[in-house]
């Protein structure tokens, strides 16, 4: 029960961080300081996680030592978020350790974040790669079960950027930075912006099994402009051993459905819309 009063409190807290940043510099940098004291003293990596999306989203320099410290944390997916915090706060003083990161950490998603981080951080290239007719990113992606959290939204995020990713024609990277419109018309290519919802993350069991379940809508809407132009529902799941079924395994296994349903998601736009353009 402790646990469930601390999370809310420190969102609220995060809300009136973003709300009060630029009024009150003062009062904002000690609500930094008492972030950076969480995220380095809370047993939780739930909330070390939030604390560092916050930082990230923050842009105060004073962070950075904090965060380069929980390049170390013990959780993979507070070390990958902390890379992307990094890269948006923009201190280049934090490309020795990211790159160190990027070929050292034993997380495949780590590696990646901390690859992008450094590129965003090094200024990147600037163009999509050859023959790019689509450029396509991430917006918002929302957890409407009360399973997953931020991990989970963060693994669909991810998924769908990497079953995008391979798609002929398709750029889901412009150097490490967001392009803009004039940039995409420049390049003759057309941009898009992939918005999600997880409806649900079950865990289910079935005589002798365990049934891992999701369902999710994505949405595919024109960047910029954001008009809507292909839309998907669906899901995935997968069974796994009642007897050999632990909860600790729960977040991997929701990871490893998510990343069937973005394929689902990536196969049906193609069909419906990005194959007819």
């Amino acid at each position: 029960m402790r646990e469930n009063r601390r999370l809310p409190i420190l969102l609220g807290l995060l809300v009136a961080l973003v709300a009060l940043g630029a009024a009150r510099p003062a009062r904002a940098q000690d609500r930094i300081a008492k972030l950076i004291k969480i995220l380095e003293t809370d047993s939780s990596y739930k909330v070390r996680l939030q604390v560092v999306i916050a930082l990230g989203k923050l842009k105060d320099r004073r962070a950075v030592p904090a965060l380069l410290r929980a390049l170390s944390d013990e959780n993979y997916t507070v070390r990958g978020v902390t890379c992307a915090s990094l890269a948006q706060i923009g201190d280049k003083t934090a490309l020795a350790s990211l790159k160190k990161v990027a070929s050292g950490d034993s997380e495949e998603f780590v590696r990646s974040q901390a690859e992008k981080a450094v590129k965003a951080l090094s200024g990147g290239g600037g163009s999509p790669p050859s023959g790019a007719r689509f450029y396509i990113t991430v917006g918002k992606i929302s957890n409407k079960s009360p399973k997953g959290g931020g991990q989970a939204t963060k693994a669909l995020s991810d998924a769908l950027l990497k079953e995008f990713s391979r798609v002929s024609g398709v750029a889901t990277d412009w150097g490490g930075r967001v392009p803009s419109g004039a940039e995409l018309t420049k390049a003759k290519v057309k941009g898009f912006v992939l918005d999600g919802s997880i409806l649900s993350l079950t865990a289910t069991k079935s005589g002798g099994n365990v049934e891992i379940s999701c369902n999710i809508k994505v949405s595919l809407s024109t960047f910029p402009g954001n008009s809507m132009k292909a839309f998907y529902s669906g899901g995935a799941s997968t069974e796994v051993s009642a007897s050999s079924f632990r909860p600790d395994q729960e977040d991997g296994l929701y990871r490893d459905v998510l990343e069937g349903a973005a394929q689902g998601a990536k196969q049906q736009i193609v069909q419906s819309f990005l194959s007819t353009q």
